[in-house]
């Protein structure tokens, strides 16, 4: 018959008042066990994690390898991906380089982030993940997606010398207008070309519409050539051209005539 009062025996049960949020269970198991660091209690305080108790998860640290990235990291993940922001800001504040030698599964977690739209984590987490650690995911996700808030906190901190030519095409492929004009200034005339013709592809026109303001037609033009871009999927930018044509051959016809006079109109009659 197994030990109740082993070590496994109350591991285990320490586990489950974690995953219970009762603290004086977990006072009372942490006093029967051995108060050394012991990888073994890793298991009880990400449970703890999981289930939004601080009371246990501070119960634990001190029996827990806080030096271990892998295992804080774990933890942290955990809150992250369940929006629980009480949990990760604790987290943050009691480690604040938690992070930085986590690897880069922090990209994936502020990828899931982006597509759910939890801002307000991404903000929370950023300030403890290594720049030059990250990559333009979950900046694409965001754009992809069209949610603006999560861009707008990444953008904040994005070094920079990090191009952000790729996440307005994407901006400008889904039509995410609001998501193209906050990527505008980070940008120049050749991203922008790039990402009104990747509207003009998949008949985007508020996107295309915000793009067309902000390039030139003729770079436009030239960059279409180059990529071969096939003429069905330049509608957009060939209407556009055609309409301002029309309406410049209009204003050329006005203007000619109200500069000309009517046939007579500056001979004086013949008296007869």
């Amino acid at each position: 018959m197994a030990n109740p009062n082993s070590p496994t025996a109350l591991r285990r049960a320490l586990v489950q008042h974690c995953k219970n949020k009762d603290p004086h269970a977990v006072q009372e198991i942490l006093a029967r066990l051995d108060t050394a660091v012991n990888p073994d209690n890793h298991a009880a305080f990400v449970r703890a994690v999981d289930s939004g108790s601080w009371e246990c998860a501070k119960l634990l640290l001190p029996v827990c390898d806080l030096t271990n990235h892998t295992f804080m990291g774990k933890a942290l993940k955990t809150a992250a991906l369940n929006n629980d922001l009480a949990m990760a800001q604790h987290l943050v504040n009691a480690f604040p380089k938690v992070l930085s030698n986590a690897g880069n599964d922090f990209n994936e977690v502020l990828r899931v982030l982006a597509r759910a739209n939890h801002a307000q984590m991404v903000s929370v987490l950023l300030p403890a993940i290594d720049r030059d650690r990250r990559n333009l995911e979950p900046l694409n996700h965001a754009a992809d997606l069209g949610h603006l808030s999560v861009l707008k906190v990444l953008l904040k901190d994005l070094p920079p010398t990090v191009s952000v030519s790729e996440v307005l095409r994407n901006a400008a492929y889904s039509g995410h207008a609001i998501c193209v004009e906050a990527l505008l200034p980070l940008t120049g005339a050749t991203a922008r070309a790039a990402a009104l013709t990747f509207a003009c592809k998949n008949q985007r026109q508020e996107a295309f519409d915000v793009l067309y303001t902000q390039v030139h037609p003729d770079l436009v033009e030239a960059y279409m050539n180059e990529h071969h871009v096939h003429h069905t999927d330049r509608r957009l930018f060939d209407e556009r051209l055609a309409q301002e044509a029309q309406k410049r051959a209009l204003h050329k016809a006005v203007a000619s005539s109200a500069n000309a006079s009517p046939q007579g109109m500056d001979t004086p009659r013949r008296k007869m």
